[in-house]
């Protein structure tokens, strides 16, 4: 038996030195995992996903970028207009698949890169665990499929912060500007400018070269995230002006989908809310398998560690620190995705450290590996069982209102609703709607405490009707009162009713809002 178990050991170490194969073999698991878990047959029930959808059309039709209808950061839509304008699309369906096939190619390409930051500090065997942790992870998988910003964002980053690991200045400068690329992908680019000046202040021997590296990082980031700048600076007259935007927002404006009872705390509790659910995050996209190895990695980084060892870990603290305020404007946990290329490394590290002087390790590793693998896919299983019918229920309602309603329309299913308009274009960013000639679309806004308040909101932005459905929201909790109990909101006029209609799964009301009947 041990025999046996001593040639497996010898067969999967020339497997581990032949790491680009053994890539390839992580790669294309990875590529079919996605795309069996992709609906490609199913329109996009993101939001976000649709409107990076709209503006990468409006650039692939000629539409000056910096037309105020563009966000300040939107180097994915114009990725995606470039891979629309290389085929020819008859559907929204088949731009949307596109859309999440080119997010996909990004996620993947990300593998080698952390493959080759782990190897500065890893055995090969270990570069590729840490490339098999990120490859598999489910909340990476599916962040993906979605079609939306963050496959890109990671590799971008990864290539910036692989660069400012190496030791001669033309790396520096190339991950400077992939920094500033990240940047134009999402403001959270900052973190990988903040990286570049650490290490490079922290590397450089003399004051002179802390210098030299600080100014090409400065000026190299400066240039590729221009867009950015000059953006504001023909929309505002001031090239730093997407500063005090998001200072404002940060400042004024409460994330979509907090709860109303939220709202009556102050800047405190704004902050009390970002810490708590960013520490809440943590755990949950560390779930399933990287909760339970990243503990053992930071014993290691606490432990003798490298330099580049200690670097992952303040890349963690970097990005947990930006993301603080991003929370106020949106309780994502894709603010913090970037600790998820951080962690595999330092799972790694940690079963480098328990695994070293441990027989069989080759054999281990390649459980872990299926262990890994079979847990994503029961995770994503489960995260995937959709009610079709319910799905297609979305999209019918989608078609009737485009068909019945005009008017300026408010609340849930707004995608499933936008998918299905003729010539949707996006409002000019000050509005923050999309439409056409007959229909506009708006989300909830803000948390509302009361009924009152969602409709003050909608008289104040001229919306004509409400949509909504029977699931509470804790964002604005009186919408599910006034679905179950219509009688008491004179004010609200029903016009359409699922239970009234062929529907068996969806249950959703549209009222006209009459604002001579409100108090």
């Amino acid at each position: 038996m041990n025999k046996q178990l001593e040639t497996i050991e010898n067969k999967l170490d020339i497997l581990n030195n032949k790491p680009i194969i053994v890539l390839l073999l992580i790669c294309g698991i990875s590529l079919l995992i996605r795309f069996y878990f992709t609906r490609f047959e199913y329109l996009f029930e993101s939001q976000d996903a649709f409107i990076y959808l709209l503006q990468a059309i409006s650039i692939s039709d000629g539409e000056h970028w910096a037309s105020p209808s563009f966000p300040v950061t939107y180097a994915w839509q114009a990725t995606l207009a470039f891979f629309f304008e290389i085929g020819k699309y008859d559907s929204y369906l088949e731009l949307m698949n596109t859309q999440r096939i080119v997010a996909i190619g990004f996620s993947i390409a990300s593998i080698p890169i952390i493959y080759l930051i782990g190897r500065r500090f890893l055995e090969k065997k270990y570069s590729l665990l840490a490339a098999s942790f990120f490859a598999f992870d489910p909340n990476l998988i599916e962040n993906s499929i979605f079609g939306i910003t963050e496959s890109l964002f990671i590799f971008l980053g990864l290539i910036s912060l692989y660069c400012f690991l190496q030791e001669k200045l033309k790396f520096i400068l190339i991950g400077a500007l992939f920094a500033g690329f990240s940047f134009d992908v999402r403001f959270s680019g900052a973190i990988f400018f903040v990286m570049g000046i650490i290490i490079s202040l922290s590397k450089s021997a003399t004051t002179n070269q802390k210098i030299k590296s600080v100014s090409i990082i400065i000026i190299f980031f400066i240039i590729s995230a221009s867009p950015v700048f000059i953006q504001s600076m023909i929309n505002e007259g001031n090239p730093l002006f997407f500063i005090q935007q998001i200072t404002q927002g940060v400042i004024s404006n409460p994330a979509p989908s907090l709860s109303a009872t939220a709202l009556e705390g102050g800047f405190s509790e704004k902050v009390k809310i970002g810490f708590t659910e960013e520490f809440k995050h943590i755990f949950r996209i560390a779930i399933p398998y990287l909760v339970l190895f990243v503990p053992f990695g930071l014993i290691s980084l606490f432990s003798k560690s490298s330099f580049d060892k200690k670097i992952i870990f303040v890349t963690i603290i970097v990005t947990l620190t930006i993301a603080i305020p991003q929370y106020w404007l949106s309780l994502e946990y894709r603010n913090i995705f970037f600790i998820l290329p951080m962690f595999s490394l330092i799972s790694a590290i940690g079963l480098q450290r328990i695994l070293n002087n441990k027989n069989e390790k080759n054999l281990f590793l390649i459980l872990i590996v299926a262990g890994i693998i079979l847990l994503s896919y029961n995770m994503l299983r489960e995260r995937n069982d959709i009610d079709f019918m319910l799905l297609d229920e979305k999209e019918r309602f989608g078609v009737f209102v485009v068909n019945s309603v005009e008017g300026s329309i408010m609340g849930d299913l707004y995608t499933n609703i936008a998918h299905n308009l003729p010539n949707a274009k996006l409002s000019p960013i000050g509005g923050g709607h999309l439409g056409n000639e007959n229909i506009i679309l708006h989300g909830f806004g803000p948390p509302q405490i009361s009924m009152t308040d969602t409709i003050h909101w909608a008289e104040k932005n001229k919306v004509t009707h409400i949509v909504i459905d029977d699931q509470f929201d804790e964002r604005s909790p009186d919408l599910m009162d006034a679905y179950y109990n219509e009688e008491k909101y004179a004010y609200l006029e029903k016009v359409f009713d699922s239970t009234e209609k062929d529907f068996k799964k969806l249950r959703v009301k549209i009222f006209e809002i009459n604002y001579n009947k409100l108090e």
